[in-house]
């Protein structure tokens, strides 16, 4: 039995929170009941941490904060509140002030950094936490938060090489396993933080 210390000090069993040969329907349950926090992208790709944050210095000695759980988004998403859509993957792609393709090289402002700014508002302002964590199918799922609030997540890639990956679970800044789909194999790596 691997018995650690969660990254906030909580007791936990590492091979039954994070056991890679677990179908990710049963992985993702841990964040039933956490709170989510303000949301950020690493270029196109969303991250999210979830449950009680703290302060750690990443592998660049950089002080930063992090939840219990992190989840990296790089396939189809979009969170709906009240019916609408509010912020979702294709903003990237688009400058908020012309609508035209966005230029990754500009100082510009795209769709998801107007959005994502307003999302992080409400997440500031209300502590919005995990109702209900549904799993379909082909790694799709979505994580239905209280406030009305919903995330929707689902993978729309068919190939299966060594390094497509269209969402990665793990606990931040340690050595635990991380959780990636598709599985090619599941790993038992650790990426930088």
């Amino acid at each position: 039995m691997f018995l650690s210390t969660s990254p906030i000090g909580r007791p936990f069993n590492i091979r039954q929170k994070m056991n890679l040969h677990r179908p990710y329907q049963d992985v993702l349950q841990v964040l039933s009941g956490l709170r989510l926090a303000p949301v950020g992208a690493a270029a196109d790709m969303l991250w999210l941490h979830f449950g009680e944050m703290r302060s750690i210095v990443d592998r660049k000695g950089k002080a930063r904060k992090v939840g219990e759980w992190a989840l990296h988004l790089q396939c189809p998403w979009r969170f709906v509140h009240l019916g609408t859509v509010v912020l979702g993957s294709t903003d990237f792609g688009y400058d908020v002030v012309t609508g035209e393709k966005y230029d990754w090289e500009s100082k510009a402002e795209s769709v998801f950094h107007r959005n994502s700014n307003q999302l992080n508002r409400m997440l500031d302002a209300e502590k919005i936490t995990i109702g209900m964590v549904r799993c379909t199918e082909a790694g799709a799922f979505d994580l239905v938060f209280d406030h009305d609030l919903k995330l929707s997540v689902m993978p729309t890639e068919s190939s299966r090489h060594e390094y497509d990956e269209s969402w990665r679970f793990f606990v931040p800044s340690g050595d635990f396993p991380h959780y990636v789909f598709p599985e090619i194999e599941p790993e038992l790596n650790t990426a930088p933080v």
